[in-house]
């Protein structure tokens, strides 16, 4: 299979923002709602009917239905669960804890190219990614809830092929 890491603007996997965080854009909207943090009638409003993929709409839409995920789990996340997310953040803090920073400024700055970004953060200012962090604490976590929803979904997967005897 093709890596499954987030693809470049142009789509390829080959060009990734991160050799470890997986494509969210890979998550099923189904199990989002099977492990209750979408409602079934949440997927009418992320259903596309084209022929062909348009994939900013696909992008924009699976974002808006992890962000509604995240604010539910939130809301509604047992201690088990919360445990499970801490553990995933610490045991692959290595890439993700840099990953979830530069994918919060990054989504903020409109997905615009570091270079473009503020002098501050752009340099990598000790002081300015304190700040950041600090101010957008909610934001940077919820990047850590996605990696760990698509880990969770994929290694799910993965599991249940091998189960099957698919290897």
């Amino acid at each position: 299979i093709l890596p499954l890491t987030i693809p470049d603007s142009l789509g390829s996997p080959f060009a990734s923002r991160s050799a470890f965080a997986l494509n969210w854009m890979l998550t099923s909207p189904e199990v989002l709602v099977e492990s209750g943090l979408l409602r079934s009638t949440d997927l009418a409003a992320y259903r596309l009917t084209a022929t062909r993929i348009p994939y900013r709409s696909v992008y924009r839409k699976k974002h808006t239905m992890l962000r509604r995920a995240y604010a539910t789990f939130r809301q509604n996340v047992s201690k088990h669960e919360w445990e499970q997310l801490k553990t995933f953040r610490r045991r692959e803090r290595v890439w993700l804890t840099d990953y979830c920073l530069y994918q919060s400024i990054k989504h903020r700055q409109e997905d615009a190219p570091w270079y473009h970004w503020p002098k501050s953060l752009r340099q990598a200012s000790t002081k300015a990614l304190t700040k950041w962090r600090r101010e957008h604490a909610d934001d940077v976590s919820f990047y850590a809830f996605e990696q760990w929803i698509a880990h969770r979904q994929w290694f799910a997967l993965k599991n249940s092929a091998k189960n099957h005897g698919i290897t």
